[in-house]
């Protein structure tokens, strides 16, 4: 089967590449900057999109080309500081990806979105479930649910097998945008502080790419047989305390301490019941975050050569 994936060159995307081919799938990689295997193409420019899906002729399209919602800086504050690129690229380049699905005659689409949607969720909205209300706090996560609207119109209307996402934080090694889990693992590297806001009691979840491209192959494979143009999947992990987290890595690295900020709105539960994609899909995290809390650090203690 050939499956082309958006935004080739960034960290899901790589991965989803390389996992992918490991599995026998013949894979064409897209991105806004050509790479090695990678092709040129600008999911904003509807032209740029048909040449690379009427060229490649993929039996299905796996989405990921998007501005991320953080950097490592609070999500709202990188969403104030770019809404409009937010919304032309996570908006537009959905609907065009949907579009060049239609024009080319694609009938399996995935689109990954973001558990940004559901906002700071309290305890009166967990676990986090397919059913549970959005609660969309700025640009970025606004811009992903109009790309499931996106996807889930083009679906019911041109008869597009789509499976939409919504995953907690995504982590590896070899990452270079920043998160929660990365931060820590820098700071203790270089035995500095680990910020852990509130009293770091509020849990997590992560989820490795491996896992990711996991749930994106059974959804491929699902698809084949579904009766219903578009499902919608949350994905997610055991959940960890954030101070647990912090003294997990803390006692892998050999260094470090833990800072506590005071009461913060970025100190919240966060975590989901994934029984659905369990049941319907056949999946389940393999990795836990201890394995890949000590995949990461030994990566990044290698790049530091020690």
């Amino acid at each position: 089967m050939r499956v082309l994936v958006t935004g080739a060159a960034g960290f899901i995307g790589g991965w989803t590449v390389k996992e992918l081919r490991k599995k026998g799938f013949d894979v064409i990689g897209t991105d806004r900057v050509a790479g090695s295997s990678i092709i040129s193409a600008d999911i904003t420019d509807l032209a740029q999109v048909l040449k690379v899906f009427s060229a490649s002729r993929p039996d299905a399209v796996i989405h990921l080309a998007a501005i991320s919602g953080s950097t490592g800086k609070n999500e709202v504050e990188q969403s104030l500081r770019q809404p409009h690129s937010n919304f032309l690229v996570n908006v537009l380049g959905t609907v065009n990806v949907c579009e060049a699905c239609r024009l080319t005659g694609v009938k399996k689409l995935l689109y990954m979105s973001s558990f940004a949607v559901y906002g700071r969720t309290g305890k009166d909205r967990l676990p986090i479930t397919e059913e549970t209300p959005v609660a969309l706090e700025h640009a970025y996560a606004t811009s992903k649910f109009m790309g499931e609207l996106a996807v889930k119109t083009y679906s019911g209307d041109f008869g597009i097998k789509s499976a939409i996402f919504r995953a907690p934080f995504i982590v590896g090694e070899n990452q270079n945008e920043m998160n929660a889990l990365k931060e820590f693992i820098h700071s203790a590297l270089n035995d500095g502080e680990l910020v852990v806001f509130g009293n770091g009691a509020h849990v997590r979840e992560f989820i490795h790419p491996e896992d990711l491209v996991d749930a994106y192959t059974k959804a491929i494979d699902y698809l084949e047989s579904s009766e219903k143009d578009c499902e919608l999947f949350v994905l997610g992990n055991t959940p960890i305390k954030m101070n647990d987290l912090a003294e997990q890595i803390i006692s892998l690295v050999g260094k470090g301490r833990i800072v506590y900020r005071g009461a913060s709105d970025r100190a919240f539960d966060q975590y989901s019941d994934y029984s659905k994609a369990r049941r319907l899909l056949g999946w389940n995290p393999k990795f836990g975050i201890s394995a890949i809390v000590n995949r990461m650090v030994s990566a990044d203690q290698a790049m530091l050569g020690g």
